[in-house]
C-alpha cells in the first residue's frame, strides 16, 4: 500500500535514490519503522494509509502505541506533527530491535543494558561450577551476549574491556566480583583458539571486526539491501571509491576502519571494474602499485577505478609525462594488461584467501587471531575423551600456570616452605619436580608401566611417554595420571591424607578411569576395556 501510494504521487521519499524504488519500512515481527519526510501533508496521507489497512484487515490501530522521532525538526513542529498522526514523541537515540539507533555515535551508556545483562549472568550459578564449567559459562554467555551488538556497531573499548573484566571474574573468580584471587594465566592467552595453544575464549574486539567486515563485502559486490545502494549513491559517484578518506554517517565510517583489512584477504574478479582501484586492489594478482612502484610514482589519479582507466582509451594520460626510462618500460606492460582485460554489465564479484566468494566471519577471526606452530601434544589434548576439567587442568600443566609452590613463590605468596611435599628430597615444588622428578610421581607413572626419560621437559616429555604406551588411549592416561598426582598432592596439604601408592590407584582407576569408558566411541569400547585390564593385571 505504501508503495503504491508512492507511486500515484501522494508520498514522497524522504531521500530519493535510483537503485530502489521502494519506501524506506524497516519491519521486523510487529515492530515496524517508517522513515519519512517531515511534513504535514506527508503525515496525513501516511495516517490514510494505515486506516484504510485497518479497515481492509479488521486490525484495530492503535496510534498511541506508535512514536514520532525526530531528525533535525524544532520542538514546534514536532508536536504539530504528532497531533496531526495522534502518537507519542520521542528522541534520539532510541531502542530499536535491542539495538540504540541514533545519528551519532553511540556512547558507553548507550551500552548499559547490555552490561546490565552480563551482571545478571555473573551473580548467577557460575560459583557452583568448577573451572572447566566456567569456561564454558563464559564461551556460551558471557561471548554470545554482545554478538547481536558487534553485527551491526563498533563497540566502544570502554564496552569490550568492561565485558572482558565480567569475563575474566568468571572464569578466575566464579560469581564473587571482588576477591584477591590472581587470574592463572594472561587474558591475550586465554583468548588464543584451542589449536594455537588457548582455552578458545573469543577475543571480542578481533571478532567484532570480523563481523562488521560482513558489511564490506556486502558493499563491494553491491548486494540487495537499500543501504549498499544508498551509500554507493550518496557517496561514490563518478568512479570515486572508498580510500584513506573516511567519509558519511558515523556507522559507515566505523565500517571504512576495516577497508585494508578487508583487503588483506579479499580479492576482486573484474567484470564491471567499478568497485575496484586499479593501482591498489589485487585484482592482477599483485597490485599494481608494488608491481610498476616507478610508474605509479607519476601516476596523476592514484585512487583511480579500475573501469576508469579503461574507459579513458588513451593509458598515457593517466601519468605525469615526460616518464623516466624505467616507467616508460613499466607503461608497457601496463598497456598489455589493460589490452588483455575486457569489461561487461556484470558486477565485480570478490574472492577471498581460503578459496571461495562466500563470506565467513569465523575465517576472518582465524585470520585476525594469526597462527602459530605449536606441539602437538595441544592437538592431542583437546582430543582426548578425558573431562573438560580434566583438560583444563592439563592446559594449565602444559602452560606451567598450576598452583605449585614455585608459582606461589614466583607470585611473592609467603608460604612456610616451598619444597615438594610429596617426597623427602627438599627440593623446590616446581612444575618438573612435581610430575617429573618427584621418587613418588615416578611409582605413579609406573602404574601404566612408564618410565620417565632422563633430562626430560615439557611439553616434549609427553610425545616420549605417549611413544611408550603405544595405544590409541595413551593421551588419556597421561592426563588422568597427572590428575591423579595433583590430586594427591593437593590431599595431603589441604585435608592431610597420607600419601599412598594406593591411593593413586585408586583415583586412576576407579574414579577416573572406570567413569572414561561412557566417552570412548562404542567401536572402541573393547579394545578400550582390554587395555584397562591389562593396566591392572601388571
Amino acid at each position: 500500500m505504501i508503495n503504491k501510494a508512492l507511486q500515484m504521487g501522494l508520498l514522497n521519499l524522504p531521500i530519493p535514490i535510483n537503485s530502489s524504488s521502494d519506501f524506506p519500512v524497516v519491519q521486523y515481527a510487529d515492530d515496524t519503522l517508517i522513515i519519512m519526510e517531515g511534513d504535514a501533508k506527508q503525515i496525513f496521507f501516511m495516517k490514510a494509509l494505515i486506516n484504510s489497512f485497518s479497515l481492509s484487515t479488521g486490525l484495530k490501530v492503535n496510534f498511541s502505541k506508535s512514536m514520532m522521532v525526530p531528525i533535525n525538526l524544532s520542538e514546534a513542529k514536532l508536536d504539530s506533527l504528532a497531533a496531526t498522526f495522534g502518537c507519542s514523541k520521542g528522541s534520539l537515540p532510541f531502542t530499536y530491535l535491542g539495538l540504540p539507533l541514533s545519528i551519532e555515535r553511540p556512547k558507553a551508556l548507550d551500552f548499559l543494558p547490555l552490561i546490565s545483562k552480563c551482571v545478571k549472568r555473573l551473580s548467577g550459578i557460575s560459583s557452583f561450577l568448577n573451572l572447566a564449567g566456567r569456561l564454558q559459562m563464559v564461551n556460551a554467555v558471557f561471548s554470545a551476549l554482545p554478538t547481536f551488538f558487534m553485527c551491526t556497531l563498533e563497540l566502544p573499548k570502554g564496552v569490550i574491556k568492561q565485558i572482558d573484566k565480567f569475563r575474566k571474574h568468571c572464569l578466575w573468580r566464579g560469581s564473587n566480583i571482588n576477591p584477591n584471587k590472581m587470574p592463572k594465566a594472561a587474558w591475550k592467552l586465554v583468548c588464543l583458539p584451542k589449536d594455537e595453544g588457548g582455552l578458545g575464549v573469543i577475543d571480542l574486539d578481533k571478532q567484532n571486526m570480523a563481523l562488521l567486515s560482513k558489511n564490506l563485502n556486502k558493499f563491494f559486490n553491491k548486494a540487495d539491501p537499500p543501504w549498499v545502494g544508498l551509500v554507493w549513491e550518496k557517496h561514490y559517484k563518478n568512479g570515486k571509491l572508498p580510500n584513506h578518506i573516511k567519509k558519511g554517517s558515523f556507522w559507515w565510517r566505523d565500517n571504512l576502519k576495516l577497508l585494508q583489512t578487508f583487503k588483506s584477504f579479499s580479492r576482486p574478479q573484474i567484470n564491471s571494474g567499478d568497485s575496484a582501484l586499479f593501482w591498489f586492489d589485487s585484482w592482477h594478482g599483485l597490485p599494481l602499485n608494488l608491481s610498476f612502484p616507478e610508474l605509479f610514482s607519476f601516476a596523476l589519479n592514484k585512487q583511480i577505478s579500475v573501469k576508469k582507466v579503461l574507459d579513458c582509451g588513451d593509458v598515457t594520460s593517466l601519468f605525469q609525462l615526460p616518464l623516466s626510462q624505467t616507467a616508460f618500460v613499466q607503461l608497457m606492460n601496463v598497456q598489455q594488461v589493460v589490452d588483455n582485460l575486457v569489461l561487461s554489465d556484470d558486477k565485480d564479484k570478490w574472492t577471498f584467501c581460503w578459496g571461495s566468494d562466500y563470506f565467513a566471519p569465523s575465517k576472518v577471526y582465524r585470520l585476525l587471531i594469526g597462527h602459530s606452530i605449536l606441539h602437538p601434544v595441544y592437538k592431542w589434548l583437546w582430543k582426548s575423551c578425558c573431562q573438560p576439567k580434566h583438560k583444563v587442568f592439563f592446559w594449565l600443566l602444559l602452560k606451567d600456570r598450576l598452583s605449585t609452590r614455585n608459582i606461589l613463590r614466583r607470585r611473592n605468596l609467603h608460604l612456610d616452605s616451598y619444597t615438594c611435599v610429596l617426597c623427602n628430597s627438599l627440593a623446590e615444588e616446581t612444575l618438573e619436580h612435581l610430575f617429573l622428578d618427584c621418587p613418588f610421581s615416578a611409582m605413579c607413572w609406573n602404574i601404566i608401566n612408564v618410565v620417565i626419560p632422563l633430562q626430560s621437559s615439557f611439553p616434549d616429555i609427553f610425545s616420549q611417554i605417549k611413544d611408550q604406551l603405544a595405544s590409541p588411549f595413551a593421551m588419556n592416561a597421561i592426563i588422568l595420571i597427572s590428575w591423579a598426582i595433583w590430586n594427591l598432592r593437593n590431599e595431603l596439604i589441604f585435608s592431610g591424607v597420607q600419601i599412598s601408592l594406593a591411593n593413586g590407584k585408586r583415583i586412576f582407576f576407579r574414579e577416573e578411569l572406570s567413569l572414561l569408558q561412557h566417552r570412548i566411541k562404542p567401536a572402541l569400547l573393547p579394545q578400550f576395556l582390554a587395555w584397562i585390564q591389562s593396566l591392572e593385571g601388571s
